[in-house]
């Protein structure tokens, strides 16, 4: 859609302008990505020894699966497979918060927080 966004700028001394603009946003995502992202589930969450991804009649292996700490590290790269839901260990993980990331090839299409806490 068109959008109307108006810029003001206020200098040290007090002193603003401002100008308005309207700038056209069009949304990228294709029907079929917004049906996908509304159909998994990931679970649970706080996970202790493990957490799932499932969505029905999903084939993975066309999938990548990483999970990054607080500190930005890399601490589980995954391939997806063919079943419909994917198993990931937590078991060797300090507590903490994650970020959870779906790659379809090359293409970061999805990213998750999860939760991890000592058994």
């Amino acid at each position: 859609g068109i959008f109307t966004v108006r810029l003001t700028v206020i200098d040290g001394r007090s002193c603003s302008r401002s100008t308005t603009k309207q700038v056209r946003v069009e949304n990228k995502i294709s029907l079929q990505e917004i049906d996908w992202l509304k159909n998994y589930q990931l679970y649970p969450n706080p996970s202790r020894e493990s957490f799932k991804l499932q969505s029905p009649n999903m084939d993975w292996s066309n999938y990548r699966f990483t999970l990054v700490d607080a500190q930005g590290r890399l601490v589980l790269d995954q391939n997806g497979n063919k079943n419909a839901q994917q198993e990931f260990s937590t078991t060797k993980l300090a507590a903490g918060i994650y970020r959870f990331m779906i790659y379809q090839g090359s293409e970061l299409i999805a990213v998750e927080k999860i939760a991890v806490t000592l058994n």
